[in-house]
């Protein structure tokens, strides 16, 4: 395969980008950039996509960084400082798109929708804990999925102190750490994000498939579409559903260009109606934010974690956007992870995007 290297010409630019061409193998899923439809367009956007970045990790003081864009489901850039677009990474909350799309999937064959409640999939667990039925029982599929179940602890932070054995999921342990707390009356009314939801719902992953979390995910959903290197993080499965995998740049834009797109109701023919109304017009349904614009639905996640404690230590992130012109960026970083950084770099790529 024949790959050319281009310099982005800016001053700020520090990381060579790879813009994929040539004659591509299937196994790599690339677009040839000086054949295709609008491929000077294509080179430039993900010039500019990835020089949006590095300006964003240098002005940080990030040390180490990956970027991937795709153009309609075909990579066509790569690049990465101290690590590579191609090496797994950690994915904090973008593991709940994962979760999402792999809970729709277990529906399938199943007497159970996204309108059942948790009293009729998870009985025994709610049970395990004082009026965990009557608190927890009536909150279904789509409320957890959308963030309306009317559950607003902040999970896992308030846990931290007394976490051990981070290489582990302990699921049941942190289920009957939510239900001490009481979800709101409000149940399926108004959004609260919190990783509860997501962790509920692998334990729901479970029953309906009889199988592992993780194993149910990679088997139904990540390997048929090439994925080779997704799978909890070893350090990190305590994060479980809600922010646990960790995948390369490239495998996880193959994931977001089979499921994010503008027919992925038809995709996915039960998530109709996974749209929670937020504010300014944005959406939240099956793991991701989206908006509807005249070209399209732009979806996009950022995942952030800061973990300090006696027994471990972390800051990692991650972001994804599928834009409604095409395009789709997946990147993660470490050093400093917050929510200030995710909206910083957000917004960079978005203007980038418009700009071309």
């Amino acid at each position: 395969m024949k790959i050319r290297i281009n310099l982005l010409r800016n001053v700020w630019l520090l990381l060579p980008i790879v813009i994929v061409s040539g004659c591509a193998t299937t196994s790599e899923n690339v677009i040839d950039v000086k054949t295709s439809t609008n491929s000077e367009k294509v080179e430039r956007t993900t010039q500019h996509l990835v020089n949006s970045f590095n300006i964003f990790m240098e002005r940080n003081g990030i040390r180490d960084g990956a970027i991937a864009v795709s153009y309609k489901g075909k990579l066509a850039g790569k690049a990465g400082k101290n690590r590579t677009a191609s090496e797994p990474a950690r994915l904090a909350s973008l593991s709940k798109a994962i979760t999402a799309v792999c809970v729709i999937k277990a529906l399938e064959g199943t007497n159970y929708n996204v309108n059942t409640p948790l009293q009729l999939l998870i009985p025994n667990q709610l049970n395990s804990a004082v009026n965990g039925a009557i608190n927890f029982g009536p909150i279904t599929i789509n409320h957890l999925i959308t963030h309306t179940s009317g559950i607003k602890i902040k999970h896992l932070s308030l846990q931290g102190r007394y976490i051990r054995r981070y290489n582990r999921e302990q699921k049941n342990w942190q289920l009957g750490n939510i239900m001490k707390h009481k979800p709101s009356s409000l149940s399926g009314r108004s959004h609260f994000y919190s990783n509860a939801n997501y962790l509920i719902l692998g334990l729901v992953i479970e029953r309906l498939t009889n199988e592992n979390y993780e194993d149910y995910c990679t088997r139904s959903i990540l390997t048929p579409l090439g994925i080779s290197t997704a799978k909890l993080s070893p350090r990190w499965r305590i994060l479980s559903s809600y922010a646990g995998w960790e995948m390369s740049a490239i495998d996880y834009l193959r994931f977001v260009s089979r499921y994010f797109t503008n027919n992925w109701k038809s995709v996915l023919g039960n998530s109709n109606g996974f749209e929670s109304a937020y504010s300014d017009g944005a959406n939240y349904g099956l793991g991701v934010w989206m908006r509807q614009h005249r070209q399209g639905i732009r979806f996009w996640h950022t995942g952030t974690m800061t973990w300090n404690s006696p027994y471990q230590n972390a800051r990692f992130a991650s972001f994804f956007a599928a834009y409604e012109n095409g395009f789709s960026v997946s990147l993660n970083y470490a050093k400093d992870a917050n929510d200030g950084r995710g909206s910083e770099i957000a917004n960079a790529l978005y203007q980038a995007i418009r700009a071309h």
